[in-house]
């Protein structure tokens, strides 16, 4: 089953290192008093958050067993003999969605808490603006987001002979790529392409001596790679218990959704490059997948810095 990321809040918010180091220096010549406040409430909500989800640990696992419990006693081995088709990889993808909510579920109030915090947040650098407002989307769309019944969605798979594939199954597959595709990322050399690094290394500027302890520790390499390993592990475990459940043979990961839907919103237009009222402003840089598997991408998802405690 395909390990699907999780969300941007999971083990998130890390501000990148001394990558962008040029960055910093450009920005700092046009640092305004409000870019200064805006970011102190960042670091704030942000603190908060962190907070407010630290021993969520416990509350994730009861999620999931909650699910697994559910489906085993509603639906159990409702799609043993499921054949290797469309309808099968939908219902898989699904299941693996479902996994992911549950996860999330428990981290779902403290992060549309940050989200509406910062979303308001405006800086002087447009683009950072607009990554951070992207951030919020994201967040909240994921929070936000209604799982189907997972057991009514697998019968009337199972009932058409595995041909039919429900709208509720391929909405929620269209719905979750779309929460997590709400900002292009254009990515400059040595930056991993994950939003939350981008936006730490563009508030820099704006940071102060006295915020130093709203900023969690940078993990060293060796240890954020373990945690992600460890948290990969877990949801890879967590969405076979639930394929299990449901009597799924071992099969591929679902591919990525071939018609995907397009939910960017626009990134910012430098005016100095408008001719006659067009913009020549080249594209920007390969955007993270919504699919992307939590196991090959640190994130957003996902794709994540972890923390230490």
């Amino acid at each position: 089953m395909t390990v699907v990321k999780l969300t941007a809040f999971v083990l998130l918010l890390v501000l990148a290192p001394s990558a962008g180091a040029s960055m910093d220096l450009a920005a700092r010549r046009s640092v305004t008093p409000t870019d200064i406040a805006v970011t102190r409430s960042y670091l704030r909500a942000r603190h908060h958050y962190e907070r407010a989800v630290k021993d969520d640990g416990l509350a994730d696992a009861v999620a999931v067993h909650d699910l697994v419990a559910r489906v085993s006693s509603q639906c159990p081995n409702v799609l043993a003999g499921a054949p290797s088709n469309k309808a099968t990889e939908e219902i898989t993808r699904e299941a693996d969605l479902e996994v992911s909510h549950a996860l999330e579920h428990p981290q779902q109030q403290p992060t549309i808490a940050f989200a509406s915090t910062i979303e308001q947040l405006r800086w002087s650098n447009r683009k950072l603006t607009y990554y951070v407002h992207g951030f919020a989307a994201e967040a909240r769309a994921n929070a936000e987001l209604v799982a189907p019944d997972m057991c009514v969605d697998a019968r009337v798979v199972a009932a058409s002979g595995f041909k039919t594939i429900p709208t509720s199954t391929t909405r929620y597959a269209r719905q979750n790529l779309c929460a997590n595709s709400k900002v292009e990322v254009e990515n400059s050399p040595g930056e991993t392409g994950e939003l939350n690094e981008i936006i730490g290394i563009m508030l820099k500027p704006y940071e102060r001596p006295d915020e130093r302890a709203l900023i969690p520790r940078r993990l060293s390499k060796r240890t954020r790679h373990k945690k992600e390993q460890l948290a990969s592990q877990r949801l890879a475990a967590a969405e076979s218990e639930i394929a299990n459940a449901l009597g799924l043979p071992k099969a591929e990961p679902p591919q990525p959704l071939s018609n995907a839907p397009t939910c960017l919103s626009r990134p910012p237009v430098d005016r100095r490059l408008m001719i006659r009222g067009r913009s020549s402003l080249p594209l920007l840089g390969e955007s993270r997948r919504a699919d992307q598997p939590f196991a090959d991408a640190p994130f957003g998802r996902h794709p994540s810095t972890p923390t230490e405690d």
